[in-house]
């Protein structure tokens, strides 16, 4: 009792440094349907970290969205590449 999950934590943290619990502004995230609907912002395609593909969208880390399942937020990860 008293703890709080890693989940949780970052939602705090979001909560504190960016103000308000929402996703990234360059992605919207809907549930419908029993499907999860995910728009993000291309990007010019940039070098990745290692240099073997190149970025064309991404979350830049996991995401906490406002969607919810079972009262839950539901986190996205997402990266979008091509190769050179």
């Amino acid at each position: 009792a008293g703890r709080l999950s890693i989940s949780m934590a970052v939602a705090v943290f979001q909560v504190l440094f960016h103000g308000c619990y929402r996703t990234d502004k360059a992605m919207k995230v809907e549930i419908k349907d029993n499907k999860l609907y995910i728009e993000i912002d291309l990007q010019t395609p940039t070098p990745s970290t290692s240099g073997k593909t190149l970025v064309v969208a991404s979350t830049r880390g996991n995401t906490v969205t406002d969607a919810m399942i079972d009262g839950k937020p539901v986190t996205i990860g997402l990266n979008a590449y091509i190769k050179p």
